[in-house]
C-alpha cells in the first residue's frame, strides 16, 4: 500500500475515508508513505500503521528546492494584489507559464474571472474543489501542453502534480498552513530547471510569513512594488478584518493580550441586599 502526500491523507477531512480503505486491505502487506513534509501527526500515525518502520530522508535539512528563487511583495489590500499581479503578468517573456495560488475557492474563482476578462478566456484556467474531476483533468492537460499560460487554483494543485517548465508560482494569498508553502513553490524549479516563487504579503500575513521563514530556515527577500502599480486605499471592512486577524495572532502569542477586538465582559449588576424583617414584629402588626 503506497500513500503519496501522506500528510494530506492523514488530515481530519480525509482520515475517515482512509480508515475505510484500510479495512478492505489485506492484513499482510507492505506500507510505504511519501511526503515532502512529514509532520509529527504523520509520524505518530505511521507508527500505528507500521511495525518497526524505517525512515528515509533525502536532504532533511533542505526545506525548499535550491532551483527556486523566492521573494515577496508587501501589499496593503486585495485590490493592490490584483493590480500588482496584472503588472507582473504583462511581462509575458518571463511570466510565460504561471500558477497562481489562492486560499479559497471564492477568491480563486473571482480572480480567475477577472483575468479571463482581461486576457481572454482561452488564456486563463481556473480549478478548485467545486470543479468536476474531469474538468480539472482537462484543465491540467491544457496547462501542461502550454495551450494556456495562466492557471489560477487553490491548494488543490499544490501537491502531487508534475507540470514541466512552470516559470513562476505566485502565492496570491500567503498560506496559513505553512507546509503548503513548500508544496506550492515546489510546482516550479522541477527536474533541475530553475523557477521563481513570489508571495503577496498583507499586514495580516506578516505573522504567517515569519512562521514560513522559520519553517524553511531562511529569510525570504522583499521586492519593491513597481512605481506604476496603483495602490488604492484599503476599504473599511477589509481593514477591520485584517486588524481582527492581527489581534488573533497576537493573542496566540500572548493569551493575556486584549487588543481592539477582545470580548468585553458585561459589568456584574449588584442588587441591594434585602433588609432582614423581624417576623415577631410582623405578626404583632397583623394582630
Amino acid at each position: 500500500m503506497v500513500l503519496d502526500e501522506a500528510e494530506r491523507l492523514m488530515d481530519k477531512s480525509f482520515i475517515g475515508q482512509f480508515h475505510r480503505i484500510l479495512e478492505t486491505m489485506p492484513q499482510k502487506r507492505q506500507n510505504l508513505l511519501f511526503s515532502a513534509t512529514m509532520s509529527d501527526l504523520v509520524k505518530k500515525i505511521s507508527g500505528d500503521l507500521m511495525d518497526f518502520p524505517i525512515t528515509i530522508e533525502i536532504r532533511p535539512d533542505l526545506k525548499t528546492a535550491e532551483t527556486v528563487t523566492q521573494a515577496y511583495y508587501k501589499v496593503p489590500n486585495l485590490r493592490a494584489k490584483i493590480n500588482l499581479l496584472t503588472e507582473l503578468l504583462k511581462d509575458q517573456k518571463h511570466f510565460n507559464k504561471v500558477i497562481v495560488f489562492c486560499k479559497t475557492k471564492v477568491i480563486a474563482s473571482n480572480t480567475g474571472k477577472y483575468f479571463q476578462r482581461l486576457f481572454g478566456e482561452d488564456k486563463v484556467l481556473v480549478i478548485h474543489g467545486n470543479k468536476s474531476q474531469q474538468t480539472r483533468i482537462n484543465a491540467m492537460q491544457r496547462f501542461k501542453e502550454e495551450e494556456v499560460p495562466l492557471l489560477v487554483t487553490t491548494d488543490l494543485a499544490a501537491r502531487g502534480l508534475d507540470v514541466p517548465d512552470v516559470s513562476h508560482v505566485v502565492n496570491f494569498d500567503t498560506p496559513i498552513i505553512y507546509e503548503d508553502y513548500v508544496h506550492r513553490i515546489g510546482r516550479t524549479g522541477r527536474a533541475f530547471k530553475t523557477g521563481h516563487s513570489i508571495t503577496f504579503v498583507t499586514p495580516a500575513d506578516e505573522f504567517h510569513l515569519a512562521q514560513i521563514e522559520k519553517l524553511i530556515g531562511q529569510k525570504i527577500p522583499m521586492l519593491k512594488v513597481p512605481r506604476n502599480v496603483e495602490i488604492p486605499e484599503t476599504g473599511y471592512d477589509e481593514n477591520q478584518a485584517m486588524l481582527r486577524e492581527i489581534d488573533n495572532q497576537k493573542r496566540k502569542l500572548d493569551p493575556d493580550f486584549k487588543g481592539a477586538f477582545h470580548v468585553k465582559k458585561e459589568p456584574v449588576k449588584k442588587f441591594p441586599k434585602k433588609k432582614s424583617v423581624d417576623k415577631k414584629k410582623q405578626r404583632t402588626r397583623r394582630k
